[in-house]
């Protein structure tokens, strides 16, 4: 028997998973632009625009995003806060089906899978030559095979006992919310959700209760 079956923590559900990738998502933006940006000052030639062929880019995303991307998503989840940026602000952690930080190996092959329908993304958009740079632009099929994959992860986390998603289940880990309670994060979005909703609430209903007590006219 798994030590998870007995494991007090509950499984980390969709809405956080996906705020915590978002907030990757950002961050990584950010710092893959910055780094673009940095190439470029020292050579002009690493330029997005001086490449022309599909080929060219793909070699320059692979490079300046993919493998960067891969790198964060596997150190940080292989290491021992068990969990990226986004994961620690929302209190999440990866674990193996025993709650084990996991091995490189096995985080390198989950972050591979996860991130499948970005690479066939744009390997389907630049191969074999970039869409934008067709007068008529051909049907590309990897598109709708890298949408029906992320309607797969997200449904297989709602799905499953254990809420995992495709990459989960194939890498044999799982994602779980930390002991100790809500992070200093997560309770600087509870005040701010109250800060700001409540009082728009309290409107609505005093507005909402004097239109429902006015008499037809």
């Amino acid at each position: 028997m798994h030590r998870l079956s007995n494991n007090p923590q509950p499984y980390a559900g969709s809405v956080y998973r996906m705020g915590a990738y978002l907030i990757d998502i950002a961050f990584l933006y950010v710092t893959v632009l910055v780094s673009q940006l940095g190439l470029w000052v020292i050579n002009k030639k690493f330029s997005f625009s001086c490449l022309k062929t599909g080929p060219q880019i793909e070699r320059w995303v692979f490079l300046t995003v993919s493998l960067p991307v891969w790198f964060y998503f596997t150190l940080s989840e292989r290491s021992k806060l068990q969990g990226t940026i986004g994961k620690q602000l929302l209190g999440l952690q990866v674990t193996d089906m025993a709650g084990q930080r996991i091995s490189f190996g096995r985080a390198l092959f989950r972050t591979m899978v996860k991130l499948a329908p970005w690479e066939i993304t744009h390997l389907s958009l630049m191969l074999p030559t970039p869409l934008y740079q067709e007068d008529s632009p051909k049907f590309r099929p990897g598109l709708i095979v890298a949408n029906l994959l992320l309607i797969i992860y997200i449904a297989l986390i709602v799905l499953t006992p254990r809420k995992q998603s495709l990459h989960d289940l194939l890498a044999r880990t799982v994602v779980l919310e930390r002991d100790g309670g809500p992070t200093k994060f997560l309770q600087k979005l509870y005040e701010a959700k109250h800060m700001f909703l409540s009082p728009l609430f309290l409107y609505l209903k005093k507005h909402y209760h004097k239109m429902s007590v006015q008499p037809f006219r």
